[in-house]
């Protein structure tokens, strides 16, 4: 058996661990954002089977061999996308706290300008000698934290240029590439700005709210 195959076959019998492994980070990613008093929205997925074997063909391809399912990171994907700049670092702060150096972050940032962070979730040995976390030693998640803005950005420009991009090319490589810069134009002189401007608004709404308190007392 070929190692794809028996990947595959790994994760076929893994994938209700998986599956509940991304439910219990989500809980614990919700309860963070909660506390907080985070302005957000929490998504999480499990790679579907095909999704799986797409992305190991589309890696090797690019040169990028797995052994084994524990190489995939992404297995169990959360998304938290939040209203300010401000908010997203400041809960990276807290996550990493919280998770005692359990945590591996990675900041993204595209030519474009699109930036994100990506978090990959490991729980450590002080969770993992509990009984209700003993069998998720070893398992990765990957958290991608990011603003509104930039999201719809980048899901515009998965589905365009990253799903259906070969497709694209092969009809008229010239147009799609002229599409392309379009699309990275958005970003530059639309998106940023627009995040930058509601960025200051908050802040100096989040100045007038704490003066406000300050005079009741």
């Amino acid at each position: 058996m070929n190692v794809t195959k028996l990947i595959i076959e790994d994760f076929r019998n893994k994938s209700d661990l998986y599956r509940d492994y991304g439910i219990v980070v989500n809980n614990l990613l919700s309860s963070l954002l909660e506390k907080g008093k985070y302005k957000h929205q929490l998504t999480h997925r499990i790679k579907n089977l095909e999704s799986l074997k797409e992305k190991i063909k589309r890696k090797k391809l690019a040169g990028r061999i797995y052994r084994r399912l524990s190489d995939i990171e992404d297995v169990v994907g959360m998304r938290i996308v939040f209203y300010t700049e401000t908010d997203r670092k400041n809960f990276i702060h807290d996550l990493s706290r919280s998770l005692h150096g359990t945590l591996q972050l990675q900041e993204r940032e595209k030519a474009s300008g699109y930036r994100s962070t990506h978090a990959i979730v490991v729980f450590g040995s002080d969770r993992t000698r509990l009984d209700e976390y003993k069998r998720f030693r070893g398992l990765k998640c990957e958290v991608q934290m990011t603003l509104f803005l930039n999201h719809a950005w980048a899901e515009v420009e998965h589905d365009i240029f990253y799903k259906e991009g070969q497709q694209i090319q092969e009809i008229n490589k010239e147009k799609y590439l002229s599409l392309k810069k379009r699309m990275e134009q958005v970003m530059r002189n639309y998106i940023q700005k627009a995040s930058a401007g509601l960025e200051s608004i908050v802040r100096n709404i989040r100045k007038l709210e704490t003066e406000k308190q300050k005079v009741k007392i």
